[in-house]
C-alpha cells in the first residue's frame, strides 16, 4: 500500500537589513532539506510554497541591489559605490 503524500502551504518571512536604501531583490533561491528523509527541494521565489508534510532546514539566498546608508556609505565623484 502506498502512503498518500500530503503537501502543506509554507510561509516565509524574510527580514532584510534596515540600513539599506532602495533594496530590490533581483533573484532569490530557497532550499529546503527534509530533516527525516534528507530530501532537498529548491524554489526560485518565496511565495506560494507547498512542501510535503515534515520538518525542514531552510537556506535562503538572494541577489539584491541596494544602497547602504549610515557609516561607510557614500558617493565618490557622484558615482554610487557598490557595497558587497
Amino acid at each position: 500500500m502506498t502512503k498518500e503524500l500530503v503537501e502543506v502551504a509554507t510561509n516565509l518571512t524574510i527580514d532584510y537589513p534596515t540600513n539599506v536604501k532602495n533594496l530590490k531583490v533581483v533573484s532569490e533561491k530557497i532550499q529546503f532539506t527534509n530533516l527525516t528523509s534528507g530530501a532537498k527541494t529548491s524554489r526560485a521565489h518565496s511565495s506560494s510554497i507547498r512542501l510535503p508534510e515534515g520538518l525542514y532546514d531552510c537556506v535562503y539566498s538572494a541577489d539584491v541591489t541596494c544602497m547602504k546608508t549610515g557609516e561607510g556609505a557614500g558617493d565618490r565623484d557622484g558615482k554610487r559605490i557598490p557595497h558587497g
